[in-house]
């Protein structure tokens, strides 16, 4: 190794280690969170009993993670606590400039309020507000312009958009950015979230009345994603691909789709998906 190199060696190994240690101490602070929040809402113990360190774990990036994926756990059993804590997040992500000043760049705030504000547009739009959803979602627009230009965050709020279009019966305009989302997960990497947006597709195009495309959508969606990492994704897509071989005319096929993925239905246990079931077969 040349002495060139060598100047760069060390100030390169200590950023890495940075970031690693830094990665680790947050998914650190964000367990402990996650067992104090726990014990709050479990009733096991109230602000008081809360030493400072713990009070402290109640706020910044991880908490703010948490509050994001419990406000996603309730989104099918209770819309308004999806809303509620999405709230939390985005009020959170607002205070977390004064609260550890310096702490963060500029870029990276802004990127983290496009993300409280967009999960914020989606639990408005699975409660039914669309007019406060999109207005929502807009916020989360502007603060990804002044973010750090995250694809992978770009990809989400487009995910988010198309799902509030596809609910207003704006099935071209989903379908569109649709595709825009899965060309952007294909480039990241990530094939499942790539496969999920062609299913999304799938039931966009499908809805246009377009049963032939939407096919051919949800099959290349299908061949993408992960069962293990998002398991009801999997009978959402075969449910949505026999109803749309059914209506593009393919009786004899979607029979045969349905004879094979029946144990799906039954194996998940769900109410409402045997309910489909039993919708599908009339």
């Amino acid at each position: 190794m040349n002495d060139h190199s060598m100047e760069y060696e060390r100030p390169v190994r200590r950023a890495i280690d940075a970031v690693v240690r830094r990665a680790r101490e947050l998914g650190d602070e964000r367990q402990q969170a996650a067992r104090v929040f726990a014990d709050l809402q479990a009733g096991r113990r109230c602000l008081g009993d809360l030493s400072s360190v713990e009070a402290a774990l109640l706020r910044g990036v991880p908490v703010i993670d948490l509050l994001l994926e419990k406000s996603r756990a309730v989104r099918f059993r209770d819309p308004a606590e999806m809303v509620r804590l999405a709230d939390l997040a985005r009020l959170a992500a607002e205070r977390l400039e004064r609260q550890e000043p310096g702490r963060h760049g500029p870029a990276v705030l802004a990127d983290l309020r496009a993300r409280t504000w967009g999960e914020l547009g989606n639990a408005y739009r699975v409660a039914g507000d669309f007019a406060t959803a999109e207005n929502a979602l807009a916020q989360a627009a502007c603060w990804a312009r002044r973010g750090t230009g995250d694809l992978l965050l770009t990809a989400r709020l487009g995910d988010l958009c198309a799902s509030l279009c596809t609910d207003q019966g704006l099935f071209s305009e989903a379908a569109r950015i649709l595709h825009l989302v899965q060309a952007a997960y294909r480039s990241i990497g990530d094939q499942h979230l790539a496969g999920r947006a062609l299913i999304s597709k799938g039931l966009a195009v499908g809805h246009a009345g377009q049963p032939g495309p939407a096919v051919l959508a949800i099959c290349d969606g299908l061949a993408l994603i992960d069962p293990v990492r998002e398991p009801e994704l999997r009978l959402l897509g075969l449910h949505n691909l026999v109803y749309n071989l059914v209506e593009a005319g393919e009786h004899r096929r979607a029979r045969m789709v349905l004879w094979q993925i029946r144990p799906l239905y039954e194996a998940s246990g769900d109410a409402l998906n045997l309910l489909r079931l039993r919708w599908l077969e009339g």
